[in-house]
């Protein structure tokens, strides 16, 4: 029996994290307050700035997580019969038919030191048992090689082997009913059915797709057909998820919009028999009064296009902002409407190694306003390429990586923005950008309990940037002791170190729990700086946290985060704040 992992180890993706990564993402393409004008503060427009709003929200790092597994039932190993070892014979020469795979001169190297020895016939089915662990061992994992019936010819000292490459012959799908679901899938299966030997890395990619699929969990059983000689049939059990949902509440905000925030999300998974998922998500910010300072609400739409793995995926958002605090005297407010056409293809896609690119397409108009000047309008179309890796090495013991990179540039058609125009967010801001984005993390296991995660990214551009194409330091995921986005620069590298304790000792009110120390730190350049101190700024905190899972799907989250090197701008001082998340998923 095979146990094969479906590669969510990699996945950072997971089903389970799907909906709070793409309520957290969606955040980027917010709105964009003034950020630099005569009397407004600043440093408080700056961080009240809704596109830099995912420093306020806390996105799951890579981690040692499964998915759903798929066991993969094989044919047993042909055994000796009963005296096969008193049968006995100077073996001479072995004539193995039926490989594809492997030359004869290649196969003999497994077998060399037999030759011109006496053997018994138990020796002759232990030779086959190696050459069938050498095909499963370079992933041919139901080919075999057998030793046929045959009248052993003592004096030529010849023995036949034949090699039985395995392959798919008949596919049975159990546990999906709609048609047009099933098309989907026998559209990813079928490039497998009849492939001879079948690969089990070309197996694997498959059923990690097929578990791509939204709400989707399968497994898979390989049988002996009853019906096709030397032939294996393929079951695939699939049970599917219609609806997933997420609800979260946190403390993850500024004196500017809203500290709390309320967050949800669901999705609703092939309800129109394509495969596809369309979530709706919403974020909500109350100032003292309960009033919006943030309100966000966006729709989301991916399905899968061709039996390669290809989504396409689209996304619409809309955003408004009235930061409160002392922005409410200037009746500060922004809006936003932002859409994105993106295809995502797994060019690798393995248990251990995952390689994904992506090409999008997406526009940004944005409106702030205040009561002191005309209101700022910036209007962005933009390109991006995307590559993404995953991968799982045991470099010292084990680690999971991801590493991306992403290129954007701007477009001056469609409505964009025109360069030198004078009611930009930034000045010297250019419509027509390029800049160029990576970031790696690695997840290291130290023991069984301590595990060990850095993480750095950064950003590069030709000249100065609108400010919600900016880079941002603070907030819950780097810069945690301070406001999201404290610092943006059009350049900028950020990282952090973080050391996790995994349920050290067992509480009774906990499923499971972690608690974790960090440090972390940030730097941002302006290209169009009027100072030194403004060229180039930095910030650094520490702290420590406690992540909670309570009845399976409930988690909890505490944390503690002191700013090192600067005081928060918002407050004035460099005294250690304390945030709490409680989620629900559904």
């Amino acid at each position: 029996m095979f146990q094969i992992d479906t590669g969510a180890t990699l996945n950072v993706q997971l089903k389970k994290l799907a909906l709070s990564l793409i309520t957290t993402s969606a955040l980027l393409v917010a709105v964009s307050t003034q950020t630099a004008h005569a009397q407004v503060p600043t440093d408080a427009a700056a961080i009240s700035d809704p596109s830099r709003a995912t420093e306020q929200f806390r996105t799951p790092d890579v981690d040692f997580k499964v998915g759903p597994s798929i066991e993969v039932e094989e044919a047993n190993v042909d055994k000796a019969p009963a005296g096969a070892e008193n049968i006995k014979l100077t073996l001479k020469k072995i004539d193995i038919s039926g490989s594809s795979i492997f030359t004869a001169d290649y196969l003999q190297s497994f077998y060399e030191d037999k030759l011109n020895t006496e053997i018994s016939l138990a020796d002759v089915y232990s030779i086959a048992a190696r050459l069938t662990k050498l095909y499963r061992d370079n992933d041919y994992a139901i080919s075999r090689v057998v030793v046929p019936v045959q009248t052993i010819d003592k004096k030529s000292g010849t023995i036949k082997l034949e090699a039985v490459e395995g392959f798919v012959d008949n596919i049975r799908i159990e546990g999906d009913k709609k048609a047009n679901e099933l098309e989907r899938i026998r559209g990813y299966v079928s490039k497998i059915q009849g492939v001879r030997p079948l690969d089990f890395k070309e197996l694997e990619r498959v059923l990690l797709m097929i578990n791509d699929l939204p709400g989707v969990e399968a497994r898979a059983v390989l049988d002996r057909s009853n019906t096709t000689a030397k032939a294996t049939d393929l079951t695939l059990i699939v049970r599917r998820n219609r609806v997933d949902g997420l609800v979260s509440f946190n403390n993850h905000g500024s004196r500017y919009l809203g500290h709390s925030q309320l967050i949800g999300a669901t999705s609703f998974n092939s309800w129109l028999g394509l495969n596809e998922r369309v979530t709706f998500q919403g974020a909500y910010a109350p100032g003292r009064h309960l009033d919006p300072e943030l309100a966000y609400a966006s729709g989301y739409f991916e399905v899968p296009v061709n039996r390669h793995g290809t989504w396409f995926k689209a996304f619409l958002s809309q955003t408004e902002t009235k930061p409160g605090y002392d922005l409410k005297e200037f009746d500060v407010e922004g809006n936003s409407t932002y859409g994105e056409f993106k295809f995502v293809h797994p060019i690798i896609r393995t248990r251990n190694f995952n390689w994904f690119a992506d090409a999008a397409f997406d526009w940004r108009d944005v409106d702030s306003k205040n009561n002191v000047e005309p209101t700022r309008k910036d209007r962005i179309r933009a390109v991006r390429l995307g590559t993404n890796f995953e991968f799982l090495d045991t470099l010292f013991r084990a680690g999971v990586n991801t590493f991306s990179f992403k290129v954007s540039r701007g477009l001056d058609f469609f409505g964009a923005s025109e360069t030198g125009a004078t009611n930009l967010s930034r000045e010297l801001g250019d419509p027509e950008f390029t800049k160029f984005e990576a970031e790696f993390q690695r997840l290291q296991r130290l023991t069984n309990k301590w595990n060990i995660l850095a993480a750095v990214k950064g950003q590069m551009s030709n000249n100065a940037l609108l400010s919600s194409e900016e880079f941002g330091v603070g907030g819950v995921n780097i810069g945690r002791g301070f406001d999201g986005s404290e610092i943006i620069g059009d350049e900028g590298i950020s990282g952090k170190v973080e050391v996790q304790w995994r349920t050290p000792y067992h509480v009774p009110i906990f499923d499971s729990y972690q608690l974790y120390g960090f440090y972390d730190i940030g730097r941002v350049w302006n290209d169009d700086a009027t100072t030194n101190d403004l060229k180039r700024e930095s910030l650094a905190s520490a702290g420590i946290g406690l992540d909670a899972t309570i009845a399976e799907k409930t988690k909890l989250g505490f944390m503690v985060a002191k700013p090192l090197t600067r005081d928060v701008q918002t407050q004035g001082d460099d005294g250690a704040r304390v945030y709490f998340s409680l989620s629900r998923e559904f």
